[in-house]
């Protein structure tokens, strides 16, 4: 996981923001929300009118801008400064509704940020301990909740072709369940945008008091869930950083998903080839 110093190194400053919003104060986080909210508008601002427009003090916007990794808040201004045009161009997701062409190609194109943000955002060393968990699991639980649960009944499919068994329940009750029956011998995996929902608290705790080996795919790297977790793997989606409510796709976690069952499938010692030539033997006389 990266030090607080290093954050700003290879993370927008709004990704940055979005990462430690969980672990802010209440007043840290009204800055928090006022800047992403306007950074165009903060990056042309004094340090009072920005205390103000969030109805905090000066001293919290100067603390806020210290946790985020800067050294003061002049320098998270000029940061947001530079970013902007970055944002305007490639990030924030304009549609001219006139124009279906035009439209297609926004959307494909900021999908295409999305992922290639995702990728340079990914931890190398934790992808490797990531797999090297799976490869030796009995059974790999998956566990999420709300609008990612579709995004986990997507992985359980994908894993177990590859060879892997996996278990997915869509129940809360059925989730809690699972993490009882869970042996060290098997691993959790998370999937959540915010790593802050209550029900995979409760089960990440579970895992982590009863020593289950565990992996979240998050878009919060800081969160509860995360901090709970072995191992964390992050996607990017630049839409939750403005629209906080939604995000259009679950591309971007379903790409790390992806990610690690090829990377699982092609290992030699996991090869799952044998086992999906014989499977499609049976399947052949379903198919036309």
């Amino acid at each position: 996981m990266q030090k607080e110093g290093d954050r700003l190194d290879s993370q927008k400053t709004l990704l940055a923001i979005n990462d430690i919003y969980p672990n802010l104060y209440e007043k840290e986080k009204k800055v928090a929300k006022f800047v992403i909210n306007h950074p165009q508008e903060v990056s042309e601002m004094n340090i009072m009118e920005v205390a103000a427009k969030s109805g905090v003090s000066d001293a919290t916007v100067i603390r806020f801008s210290k946790k985020v990794g800067f050294q003061g808040f002049y320098h998270l201004k000029i940061a947001l400064a530079t970013e902007c045009t970055d944002l305007r161009d490639g990030y924030i997701l304009t549609l001219k509704s006139e124009n279906v062409k035009a439209n297609i190609t926004s959307i494909f194109e900021h999908k295409i940020n999305e992922l290639r943000e995702t990728m340079n955002t990914l931890d190398e060393k934790e992808v490797e301990e990531s797999i090297s968990l799976i490869h030796r699991c009995d059974t790999l639980y998956l566990f999420a909740a709300g609008n990612t649960s579709p995004v986990a009944e997507y992985a359980s499919f994908q894993f177990n072709l590859a060879g892997v068994k996996t278990v997915v329940n869509k129940t809360l009750e059925a989730q809690i369940n699972s993490a009882y029956l869970m042996k060290p011998s098997d691993v959790a995996l998370a999937i959540t945008y915010s790593g802050n929902t209550n029900m995979l608290l409760d089960v990440f705790t579970i895992a982590k008091q009863r020593r289950i080996p565990s992996i979240c795919i998050t878009g919060v790297a800081d969160s509860p869930v995360a901090i709970l977790c072995n191992r964390t793997l992050r996607f990017v989606s630049m839409e939750k950083a403005f629209f906080e409510a939604f995000s259009s796709t679950k591309m971007n976690a379903m790409a790390v998903v992806d990610m690690l069952v090829m990377l699982v499938a092609q290992d030699k010692e996991n090869n799952s080839l044998p086992y999906n030539s014989e499977r499609e033997k049976v399947l052949a006389k379903y198919k036309v």
